[in-house]
């Protein structure tokens, strides 16, 4: 008769006689506070992955967008500037009208909505575009660039803002930073204040990059009309005279550091 074959390899036995367990199984349980720590980091990684690929898919996904949707904006910025008229904060200008009237003739392409420049009054040193294709250069910022090219160099930047369609870029953030804090704050409310700044961050390192690429765009804009694009860092230099003492890190800025910007500036116009 021939030898029983085991249907079932035999485990090892230690000199006892019982069965050895091998070196590589661990038969110590894991302990609450790793377990709900994992579990904690698990989420929060998956909320930034989240949080990342969201917000970067809405910058990739813009210029896809249909014309139209610039269309749907339109309305927030008609409305700011009706208020502002109201209260004598902004007014048409002619100079204004003509450089813009001019830059637009050596636009590459169109833009998706009709610009219009309006002339902000009061001291404020600022300029920005609004939904819609509205763009308001502030007295205070102008008056003190003498150099036509700088006052030409701000406002091909807050074209660059209407072209890259950063309006509907921030829009479209802004209602993913409330989706994603909301639940969020729900469900670890003694976070809420330290999630907001994180998202607050982000946010500000967003709008950082989005004026660097205005730059480009003002710098491009400008050599094309055969203008003087290094005059922008006239620009800088100035604003950077009114925040040399500005305590705030820069990645808390909204705005990139006026050094950086001039360098970009001068690194695009070297050897014109």
């Amino acid at each position: 008769m021939s030898e029983r074959i085991p249907l079932t390899p035999q485990m090892p036995r230690n000199k006892t006689g019982y069965t050895a367990i091998p070196e590589s199984i661990n038969a110590t349980p894991e302990s609450a506070l790793w377990m709900f720590t994992k579990y904690v980091l698990s989420i929060v990684f998956g909320v930034a992955i989240l949080f990342w690929v969201l917000t970067e898919g809405v910058a990739y996904m813009v210029p896809y967008l249909p014309p139209e949707s610039e269309q749907w904006l339109k309305p927030i910025g008609e409305e700011y500037i009706k208020q502002e008229t109201k209260k004598n904060h902004i007014s048409t200008d002619a100079d204004y009208d003509a450089l813009l009237a001019d830059l637009k003739t050596h636009l590459p392409t169109p833009a998706l909505v009709d610009i219009k420049v309006y002339k902000g009054l009061g001291d404020t040193i600022n300029a920005y575009a609004l939904p819609g294709g509205k763009i308001v250069l502030y007295d205070g910022l102008m008056r003190q660039l003498d150099d036509l090219d700088a006052r030409r160099f701000v406002l091909a930047h807050e074209m660059g803002h209407v072209y890259h369609r950063h309006a509907i870029q921030a829009m479209g953030k802004s209602v993913i930073y409330a989706t994603l804090l909301m639940p969020a704050a729900i469900a670890f409310p003694q976070l809420s204040g330290s999630i907001t700044s994180l998202l607050n961050v982000s946010s500000m390192q967003h709008s950082q990059a989005k004026e660097l690429e205005a730059d480009r765009y003002a710098v491009m804009l400008l050599k094309a009309s055969n203008y003087d694009a290094h005059a922008g860092v006239k620009v800088f230099q100035l604003l950077e005279k009114g925040t040399k003492n500005v305590k705030t890190p820069e990645f808390l800025r909204t705005h990139p550091p006026d050094a950086a910007r001039i360098a970009q500036i001068e690194a695009l116009t070297r050897g014109k």
